[in-house]
This record gives C-alpha cells, structure tokens and sequence, in this order.
C-alpha cells in the first residue's frame, strides 16, 4: 500500500470499526425488542404447545396450568390464564411534572391462535371485529382492531395478522368477573361464544398467594424485599413462573452475532479493493498459477489506433526455472512468419533472457524448441508489441504426461 493510502485507509478503518462497535452493542436489543421477534416466539410456542414459552414473555407473573382450554370447530385453540401483568401509571410530581411509573395489576389473560382461516377481522371499512365480555357489570366490548394515534381504526390488528395470534388481558378494574366472552367477525357475526360454568374471579389461591409481591411491587418497596418475596412465591407451587426473555434473546444474540461477522466481512473486502487488493491478487494467483487457467489476450486494435506500427518495442522476454533448476538446454521461442518474426534465443549463461526491438505490431503463430520432457507455460499464443517497454515472462516446467 502506497503512503498516499496509509491515512484514508486509517481513517476508513477507525470508522468502520466504531460503527461495528455500536452494531455488536446494540443488534441484540435492536432484534429483540425493535423487531417482532417477542411475538413471533409467542405464537411459535403456541403453535408448537409450548404454551409456558408464549406465557413467560407477557411480563409479570403466571400460573402454568390453564384455566380455560377449548379446541374450536375448524381448527385453533382458545388458553386462558391467571397472571400478574405489569401496567403504567402517570404521577404527578413537583412543578406539574409527570412521570410513568410501572405497577403489577391482577389479570386473566387469553391466546387465539390457530383461526386465521376461520375468524376474519380485517376489513378497512365498517370493521365490527371485537371481543364482547360479560362481567357482573354487563356487557364490555374489547377492542382487538389497531388504531391509529389519532384514533381511527386501521381496519386489521397487527399481531393477529402477522403471527395469527390474538391476545386477550381482562384485568381486574375493568373485568372484576368475567362470565362469557362472545368473538365477533369483521361483519358482526359472531364467530365463537363461550359461557364459563364458574365465573373467572380473582378469588383463587394463585391471586391469593401473590398478593403480598403485588403488593410490595406497587409501593415501591427495596429490592431485597421484592426478591425474598418472589422467591416464596414461586416455591409455593411448580405452576407458579416469573416472565423471561431468555429463548428471544438467545435467537436476538445469534442474529446479532452474525450481523456484525458480516458487517466486518463487507468492511474487508471494500478496504482491500480500495487499498491493497490482495483478493484479487490471490484469485489471479489461484487461476493462474495453480489451475494452470491462460490468460486472455487483449486486442492490440486500440495500441494500433493510437500510435500505429511506426515506432518500436523493446520487448525482454525472461524464463523462470525455478521449478526446473536442473534445466540447461537452450530453447527458442518464435513469434511470427517470413519478414515479420520475432525470435528470442535464451540461454543459461544469459540467465533465460533476452531482449529484442521489435516494430509495433501483432506477432502470432507461437513456436517454441525446448528440450523433451519440459515445457514453458504462461506463453501468450500472440506477442504483442505495444508500447516503448513490455516484458514477458513465462516459466520452464517438467512436463506432467
């Protein structure tokens, strides 16, 4: 590399390398929470039957064991579940300042999946699709159509039309009871209805058994206090779990991982073409020296058109015999017939080189006498004569046959 190179090559590579710094910081994040990886892992465990793995990653705490599990007419499954959900709440500080601080609220939470085929809710006008839920305060509709920021209905939801995954949370403020819940289609027809023989409460001994966390977690309380709290929680039954992000973040940490192998590879291959091109040469050196593949002539119509055949070439034409250091015969190579010829007698005591001045022009019609059992590779089939200085260069080898 040329000292003209050394100080855009340093610069090249000191921003390069910080920017493949900030990509292996920050992929992973990026993947896990900047992509729908959490909620293509949440349907990939419901449709394997994992269900514990689509569980972990709603946040909060969980019981295991389903409280409401129902194969529908024509394929899909609807899983309801007791949990602890994490919510937001805004909070009034000093001087009108307001900031959200994040609570744990008492919820049944539910997955449809399997159903795309069955239960259509995308439509872009007039969309009725909603879930309808009976509590002992009367009928609640549950929206499951995205809106935009300012309200207006997208006419799809989101999740379920990427993921085919409907997901449902019926906290305990809004849904104290819960005694049916009625899916209605994007045309208002009711698509599947069900009618709980026991009302879902929050009456039960898992909403019994974390009420102290939630209520240590809700005040605020020390973190040591809020890890002795949930670690009796969970030793209190093998169906109780914490949520985790360990699966996504493993397939976030791979991708991640080969982002930025590929990123350095592309940061590579550009420096070398733009500073010391030892690809190309190693590709050349392949082709040519190991796979014994002939160079391509070049047309010598464009040297003709710009400085025609009234000047001459001092053409040096050297052989290598470095595997064949044995050799010592002479050889001659000829290019050309009758007047226009070109022939170069190389000796050992000339170190198999020779120079000759040759007119401007095309030679063909190679020729070479060299001793039996070698051979001179890397011979162009045409000598051609362009310029004021060329110099060939082929080797002396022991014929393989």
């Amino acid at each position: 590399m040329g000292k003209r190179k050394i100080f855009p090559a340093i610069l090249y590579f000191v921003f390069t390398f910080l920017i493949g710094i900030f990509l292996a910081l920050f992929m992973q994040p990026i993947y896990l929470y900047g992509t729908d990886l959490l909620l293509t892992s949440m349907a990939e465990g419901l449709e394997s039957g994992q269900y514990e793995d689509a569980l972990a990653l709603v946040g909060g705490y969980y019981n295991k064991d389903a409280v409401y599990e129902k194969d529908l007419d024509g394929g899909g499954k609807l899983l309801i579940y007791e949990a602890v959900t994490i919510t937001t709440e805004e909070v009034s500080k000093t001087e009108g300042e307001i900031t959200e601080i994040k609570k744990l609220q008492k919820s049944h939470i539910g997955f449809l999946f399997g159903t795309k085929d069955t239960y259509v809710t995308n439509k872009s006008d007039s969309n009725e699709s909603k879930v309808v839920v009976t509590t002992d305060k009367g009928d609640v509709s549950y929206q499951i159509i995205d809106k935009t920021s300012d309200g207006t209905s997208l006419g799809y939801s989101f999740t379920y039309e990427n993921v085919g995954m409907i997901y449902l949370e019926f906290n305990q403020t809004d849904y104290p009871t819960v005694q049916s819940i009625r899916f209605v289609d994007c045309d208002g027809k009711e698509y599947y209805n069900t009618v709980f023989e026991t009302p879902l409460d929050f009456t039960s001994s898992f909403f019994g058994d974390v009420d102290e966390l939630v209520t240590l977690f809700n005040k605020q309380a020390e973190d040591e206090l809020l890890i002795n709290a949930q670690d009796a929680f969970l030793k209190i039954s093998d169906s109780y779990g914490v949520s985790s992000h360990e699966k996504p973040e493993k397939v976030a940490e791979k991708k991640a991982t080969r982002t930025v192998l590929i990123y350095f590879v592309i940061v590579y291959v550009v420096a070398d073409m733009l500073f010391t091109r030892y690809i190309i040469k190693f590709i050349k050196f392949m082709l040519f020296d190991v796979f014994k593949i002939k160079r391509k002539q070049k047309s010598a119509k464009l040297q003709d058109e710009i400085f025609g055949h009234d000047y001459y070439c001092a053409v040096t034409l050297t052989l290598n015999i470095e595997n064949a250091q044995s050799f010592e015969d002479d050889v001659i190579v000829t290019y050309g017939t009758g007047e226009q010829q070109a022939v170069f007698e190389l000796k050992k005591s000339d170190g198999y080189e020779k120079y000759l001045r040759l007119k401007a022009g095309t030679y063909s019609g190679l020729s070479v006498q060299i001793t039996d059992g070698y051979v001179i590779n890397d011979l162009p089939e045409t000598l051609l004569a362009e310029g004021y200085k060329k110099t060939i260069t082929a080797k002396i080898e022991r014929r393989e046959d």
